[in-house]
């Protein structure tokens, strides 16, 4: 029997874009599959069927590539293809397959706007070479009822939310205002002008970082506020399943919210979806523009929902960054707050 790693170090989001790959590989090859990723990204793994064994690295490369030479792998394959994933290749030195990158497309579409990329989606990145392992994202992945994406609870974890109040309770919209970049973050008073139009109960996610944010946010609105920033990734992964709808900057919560099958709405701001990390969902993503108008009162969404505020300078990065390089932020200075009331 094969034995197979799969390499994906980072980042919450990347890794859930990567379990169509594990479950494709696990059912077409019938093989052991194993993950390496970060220790802090374990929650993501560890409750998978699909994975029988996973490691974690914790800054150790020299104890890691030990650790992996004993398990014999018959294929390696690198979702993440950087000078990490390279090393531990090296050292173990058995038959890889990577990914088509498209390091060159990234960087003409962020310098010149000029859009050259071959797959409109990293999933669909991730299956450019896996041909060469006869694993292909089948159709039958596409058109399952369900989200293309998995993840996983730990078996006996309860959808339950008994700390929140009575109107929580009835449902409500999570809003994760957290994001690992600056320009990818959609600013405090932005929220709470989209928060204040909003006339349903809101539970707020994010980081413990944010958790600040999320008690002034709510103290600026009103009692239809919860803040449940700073909980761990599993119990904001909960609150996601647990409610109606879920508005996110470009983040990794939107991935999970789209693997939990929750309808999305997601606000763009230094980072666009032509760069590969929109919503991947059978349910399909459309932007804002081709289907409503700003104030519109009669609207019938059956699709995920991308919003975003197109100018000259978008995208300014591929990742996000710590500021604006032009000093303004009006990606997302600009958003409508009535546009996304209005789909909401």
């Amino acid at each position: 029997m094969q034995k197979i790693l799969i390499i994906r170090f980072s980042s919450i989001g990347d890794i859930v874009l990567t379990s169509p790959v594990i479950r494709s590989v696990k059912q077409q090859l019938n093989c052991k599959v194993h993950f390496l990723t970060k220790s802090k990204y374990e929650d993501l793994i560890q409750y998978n069927p699909y994975i029988e064994k996973y490691f974690l690295f914790d800054n150790n490369i020299r104890d890691l590539v030990r650790q992996l030479k004993k398990e014999q792998y018959t294929t390696i394959i690198d979702l993440q293809k950087n000078l990490l994933s390279y090393r531990v290749r090296f050292g173990l030195s058995v038959f890889t397959v990577d990914y088509q990158k498209e390091v060159f497309a990234r960087w003409i579409f962020v310098n010149f706007k000029i859009n050259l990329f071959k797959y409109k989606h990293v999933v669909f990145r991730y299956f450019s070479k896996l041909d060469n392992l006869n694993v292909t994202l089948s159709k039958s992945d596409l058109s399952r009822a369900d989200s293309a994406l998995d993840f996983f609870f730990p078996k006996n974890h309860i959808f339950k939310l008994s700390y929140l109040p009575p109107p929580f309770s009835k449902g409500f919209l999570c809003f994760c205002i957290g994001g690992q970049h600056f320009t990818k973050k959609i600013p405090v008073q932005k929220i709470i002008s989209i928060c204040k139009k909003i006339q349903y109960p809101i539970i707020l996610i994010g980081g413990q970082e944010e958790k600040n944010n999320g008690d002034i946010i709510k103290s600026e609105v009103d009692q239809l506020i919860f803040n449940a920033c700073g909980k761990s990734l599993l119990d904001s992964a909960t609150i996601i399943k647990t409610s109606k709808g879920v508005l996110s900057p470009d983040t990794g919560m939107m991935h999970i919210a789209t693997a939990l099958n929750k309808k999305t709405i997601t606000i763009w701001g230094g980072t666009t979806p032509e760069l590969g990390f929109s919503s991947f969902s059978n349910f399909g993503t459309h932007n804002i523009d081709e289907l409503v108008k700003e104030n519109s009162e009669d609207i019938n969404l059956n699709r995920n929902i991308d919003i975003i505020q197109r100018i000259s300078c978008q995208p300014c990065s591929r990742f996000g960054r710590s500021k604006c390089p032009l000093g303004h932020h009006q990606c997302m200075e600009n958003i409508s707050e009535n546009k996304v009331a209005s789909v909401i």
